[in-house]
């Protein structure tokens, strides 16, 4: 997965720029998805591989001022753990 990010204190980004980060980092990831889930939900069969950050999985293993990125990582990592279990019923 594409990924962006802003180093820097909280105050001194935008919410436009965390917007564009979350763009990339976590909506890229739903688009993707998006695209091939009705494929693998007819063929009932296939595999999604999400590479998210070491910012990302639980505990977060965050980094001083990367805050946006990390959450946008840790969203994505939320995403797909949800979509994992509604998918066992179509074997994906």
């Amino acid at each position: 997965n594409a990924g962006v990010g802003h180093v820097g204190p909280v105050e001194s980004i935008s919410v436009e720029e965390m917007k564009g980060i979350f763009e990339t980092n976590f909506f890229g990831a739903v688009r993707m998805i998006k695209a091939v889930l009705p494929d693998m939900k007819q063929r009932q069969s296939g595999h999604i591989v999400v590479i998210s950050s070491v910012m990302g999985p639980s505990p977060p293993a965050g980094i001083v001022f990367n805050d946006v990125y990390a959450a946008s990582k840790f969203a994505v990592e939320g995403f797909c753990e949800s979509l994992a279990v509604q998918l066992l019923q179509f074997n994906v």
